[in-house]
């Protein structure tokens, strides 16, 4: 779901991304949420108009707001068929905010472009008694940006929002290259809605105590194995050889992660096993990597030569196959991020037989098994 995000432009850049004058009330705005105004932009004959709505469906006696609209079911449902073809909006905003839960703590995590650009929400707008109101159109997703629901909100690309505006199928609609967006974890004030600062997208690194607070109410205890061998002084100079699996039951389903590190003499380096929740199969897989250089990048600075079993994961990550899935896209661009930590990272696909990628493998059920059967 999105149920806050942000949009910090300038009036300038605004007007320059839409050529359309912007109210001279507007201001960057970096906690936007429920019931609160928020600019939209509509076509107005040949050009774009920039105004001021509220966010959310007044719905039902008790006025409950509703944020969001699911484009996968907009067509069935009679709040939003008419407003498909007179209320079409785009919603600029420059990031937004998702949670996921960790323990008894709910994370939030800031999801926006390195590019810094201004990114186009799909959106939806009605007139009612009491003025204009607009939800933000939602789809699935897994990975970095969805939150605990699976959801995200409808990102345009710059050559889908005209033929959004003018009718198109949004499912049908390229959207923006989630490999081109990047996700960090923000601090909690962002859960106070009267909280609106700079400070509230910086990256936020989690205090002693709150980690071991984390600790002691479960947060961790998802970490089924992580045994390292004390690395030597100098660390791994060679480089180091990496093997990664990813295990999801039902697909999606329980999932978990595993890795094994090996130096260039095939010697133990470390293991790894991780319960990673509910997850398809090629999300575990790429989580796998991204754990895996992630704990490579403190041992090693060189080379590093890591083997899957999942010719998705290889053939995508050596440019072999296209990247449709967003929140795929989401793992590689971690990777990429990750990958510049080495001088040079080589993938290599290997058979599941392989005795390192079976030995991955297990790990991967044992922290299921570990992890089903104490909950």
């Amino acid at each position: 779901m999105c149920s806050r995000f942000t949009l910090i432009a300038s009036k300038k850049e605004l007007f320059s991304r839409f050529q359309a004058k912007i109210p001279p009330s507007y201001n960057p705005r970096y906690n936007i949420s429920s019931g609160q105004e928020i600019l939209i932009i509509r076509p107005d004959g040949v050009r774009l108009t920039a105004s001021y709505v509220r966010w959310g469906f007044q719905i039902g006696r008790q006025n409950n707001l509703l944020l969001n609209a699911r484009a996968e079911t907009l067509a069935g449902r009679p709040l939003f068929l008419p407003l498909l073809s007179t209320g079409r909006c785009l919603i600029p905003a420059s990031g937004w905010f998702t949670w996921r839960k960790e323990g008894e703590y709910n994370i939030p995590f800031y999801v926006h472009p390195r590019s810094h650009e201004v990114l186009c929400l799909a959106g939806l707008v009605r007139v009612t008694k009491t003025g204009r109101e607009t939800v933000v159109l939602t789809t699935h997703a897994e990975g970095e940006a969805a939150s605990d629901t699976g959801r995200v909100p409808v990102v345009l690309s710059r050559d889908a929002e005209s033929p959004y505006l003018a009718g198109a199928d949004v499912l049908g609609l390229p959207g923006y290259p989630f490999d081109l967006l990047q996700v960090h974890e923000v601090s909690r004030k962002v859960n106070d809605q009267t909280e609106d600062g700079e400070d509230l997208i910086q990256p936020y690194h989690r205090s002693p105590e709150m980690v071991q607070s984390m600790v002691k109410t479960g947060a961790r205890k998802r970490v089924v194995i992580d045994r390292m061998e004390k690395s030597p002084a100098e660390g791994y100079p060679c480089g180091l050889t990496i093997y990664t699996d990813g295990a999801a039951r039902k697909n999606p389903g329980p999932a978990a992660c595993a890795f094994l590190l090996l130096d260039r003499n095939g010697q133990f380096v470390g293991e790894y096993a991780a319960f990673i929740g509910r997850a398809t199969n090629n999300t575990a897989e790429y989580t796998a990597v991204e754990r895996a250089l992630l704990r490579a990048k403190d041992l090693s600075r060189t080379s590093i030569d890591l083997y899957s079993d999942s010719q998705l994961v290889v053939r995508q990550l050596t440019g072999r196959y296209h990247v449709t899935k967003s929140h795929l896209a989401l793992s590689i661009s971690k990777i990429r991020e990750l990958e510049r930590n080495f001088q040079k990272v080589t993938y290599h696909e290997v058979p599941r037989e392989n005795r390192h990628i079976r030995h991955c493998d297990k790990l991967c059920n044992y922290a299921l098994d570990e992890c089903i059967n104490d909950r």
